[in-house]
């Protein structure tokens, strides 16, 4: 049955209970029962909205088996496409790709206890044409069959969205913004966004990984001195804006931007989860003051904005 309410400001991730995940991530992943007991909660707490994939280890099995007795008539579901890294040849035919993401999509199906998956991300943009567009041939199929309620796309760079944005199926894209990601706005893409109004956007990375908040023996471990000089400036931030820490202040400036509809966040705890459910319910930022924090911290450098090209040290 198709879910039409509308997305809580908060979407819980769930990359953390599938499999270890983020370098802020010093508890590691919870087990089966406290997964499906932080899920139930979230819920119980209000939150509508949840994101998973195929590739985030057994977390869609975890939110299948805590959607039973009546939870899933409350939440909406987000889940993406295998990435199908085994499709590395361009020599695969277009029947063997099309049982790959038939494959995916059953096993969503199955994990999640659905016949139906509410929404449907490709993981790659690049899968919307590659295999001479076999993979999205089979999506608009399997869509046209009942499998699939909505089509969308989680991005990495501006120009993936804005290419999104203009594909008539995309009803849904997930992307990465913080407030040291001025990438977006140079683009334009929140003017690009006010004209596709039937367009669901969640971002991830409001935290940078949990990179932002997290104490300085994890910054340690990203080569990268400018995350030095970004942390100082946030802290200035929180001081002189009153907001409660790092995380208030995060949050609350991607929150404030009127063209996302909800903030997607991971978490390992209950705990965890009760204090980003009390910083949603703090006040947002002003224009003014959104715009002195895109002035304070308007010079990150592409490589930390996308943690694919961070330069970890072991």
């Amino acid at each position: 049955m198709l879910n039409t309410l509308e997305y809580s400001d908060l979407t819980l991730g769930t990359a953390q209970l599938g499999m270890n995940y983020g370098i802020g991530n010093t508890t590691g992943k919870p087990n089966f029962t406290e997964a499906v007991a932080i899920i139930q909660q979230a819920i119980a707490c209000g939150i509508n909205s949840i994101d998973t994939a195929r590739a985030y280890g057994n977390s869609e099995a975890i939110i299948g088996q805590a959607l039973t007795g009546g939870f899933a008539e409350q939440i909406q579901v987000i889940t993406k496409l295998d990435p199908l890294n085994n499709l590395k040849s361009t020599s695969h035919s277009e029947n063997n790709i099309g049982l790959a993401v038939e494959q995916s999509i059953l096993k969503s199906c199955e994990y999640l206890c659905t016949n139906s998956l509410q929404t449907l991300l490709l993981h790659k943009w690049e899968h919307r044409f590659a295999y001479q567009e076999s993979i999205w041939h089979k999506l608009l199929e399997l869509k046209d069959r009942g499998y699939i309620q909505k089509i969308g796309v989680s991005v990495y760079t501006p120009q993936e969205a804005i290419e999104a944005l203009n594909e008539s199926e995309i009803e849904h894209i997930q992307l990465p913004f913080n407030l040291l990601d001025w990438r977006w706005k140079a683009s334009g893409i929140h003017n690009l966004i006010s004209t596709k109004k039937h367009i669901i956007i969640h971002a991830r990375s409001s935290l940078l990984q949990g990179l932002l908040v997290t104490d300085l023996s994890t910054y340690k471990n990203v080569n990268d001195n400018q995350i030095y000089f970004f942390i100082s400036k946030i802290e200035e931030l929180v001081k002189e804006l009153g907001r409660e820490n790092k995380a208030d202040l995060c949050f609350a400036y991607v929150r404030s931007q009127s063209w996302i509809n909800s903030v997607v966040v991971g978490l390992e705890t209950r705990l965890q989860l009760e204090k980003n459910i009390k910083l949603f319910q703090r006040p947002l930022l002003t224009n003014e003051e959104c715009k002195k924090i895109e002035l304070e911290l308007s010079s990150a450098t592409e490589e930390l904005l996308n943690p694919i090209k961070w330069k970890i040290n072991h």
